[in-house]
């Protein structure tokens, strides 16, 4: 008689790194179209558009543990995406990523092109 070989065996490591995967992939985000556009640029490339504000996004995920830290840190980008592309943004300039307890991600917002002339 044929015996039945377990093919879902999982040991306790094997477990964790899968599931750890299924919840990274659960956490990425996607950006709408407006905020998809926006182009990152250092300050002297907006020298001449036009300042819109400064937007922050955050993140609680990620900063706890290590593993899930670049997660957070995309939340926190795409968020601040988000708004921009909200204040009718064309480039954003980063300003330096805060690692804390939420994770912050600041910009300032720029409008250029020949509608800010």
């Amino acid at each position: 008689m044929l015996e039945r070989e377990n093919v879902f065996s999982c040991n306790t490591t094997t477990c964790l790194l899968f599931v750890l995967l299924l919840v990274m992939s659960g956490c990425a985000t996607t950006l709408s179209p407006a905020a998809a556009k926006i182009k990152e640029a250092g300050k002297e490339t907006v020298s001449e558009c036009k300042y819109l504000g400064e937007v922050t996004g955050t993140s609680k995920v990620g900063s706890e543990t290590a593993a899930l830290y670049h997660t957070g840190k995309d939340k926190a980008k795409s968020e601040a995406l988000e708004k921009a592309a909200k204040l009718g943004g064309t480039h954003i300039v980063w300003r330096p990523l805060i690692d804390a307890r939420p994770i912050v991600a600041i910009c300032d917002v720029y409008l250029c092109g020949e509608t800010t002339k």
